[in-house]
């Protein structure tokens, strides 16, 4: 998409964009948001919006942290936040896991978070100002989590004692579901050394 918009972008039009890689958006509204913070003239914003639009597979979390305070009090005190994430898959590559399996793998960008915080056994405690704190720490641990789900990858569904040929295969995505464009080999005919 960068290369593209290089070429229909004046020079620094295009510096203003260079933000923009790598980061997902789910909304047309959210790219003119972050088109208008990057101070790009409006004029501009329908040629980036066609060279950004690509299919996407977004998975939506429902994350619920519980902080538990380690002291003598029992029960021992605690705070509970809701995070609301919604990520895009990126990076679809096809690999093999740690045994042996073909596996679909991927990466994710993240496009959005909201915070809301719940509750606490805390008398009096003031938790909306703690919301993006919380959130700041435990994104880290969580963002981690995903990236080795992606490395790691899920199983493809293959029939026993068939492969499929990564060769020349082509990954896609439609809507609900990723296509697997490949040829498909019988095990036995595969020469083991």
């Amino acid at each position: 998409m960068m290369t593209l918009l290089q070429s229909q972008l004046p020079a620094d039009v295009y510096q203003l964009l260079q933000a923009i890689a790598g980061n997902a958006y789910l909304t047309q509204a959210a790219v003119e948001a972050f088109l208008t913070s990057a101070t790009v003239p409006t004029q501009y914003f329908s040629t980036i919006e066609t060279a950004a639009k690509i299919a996407a597979m977004a998975s939506t979390q429902d994350i619920s942290y519980t902080l538990t305070i380690q002291n003598s009090a029992n029960p021992q005190p605690n705070i509970t936040f809701s995070v609301k994430r919604t990520d895009v898959l990126t990076d679809l590559a096809l690999g093999i896991s740690s045994n042996n399996t073909q596996t679909l793998q991927f990466g994710f960008a993240n496009a959005e978070n909201t915070i809301t915080y719940d509750s606490s056994s805390i008398p009096g405690f003031n938790g909306p100002i703690f919301e993006a704190i919380v959130w700041v720490i435990a994104e880290g641990l969580y963002a981690q989590n995903l990236a080795d789900l992606g490395k790691t990858g899920v199983p493809l569904p293959i029939m026993q004692d068939f492969q499929f040929d990564f060769g020349n295969a082509e990954l896609s995505i439609q809507t609900g579901y990723v296509s697997i464009l490949a040829d498909v080999v019988y095990k036995s005919n595969l020469v083991t050394h």
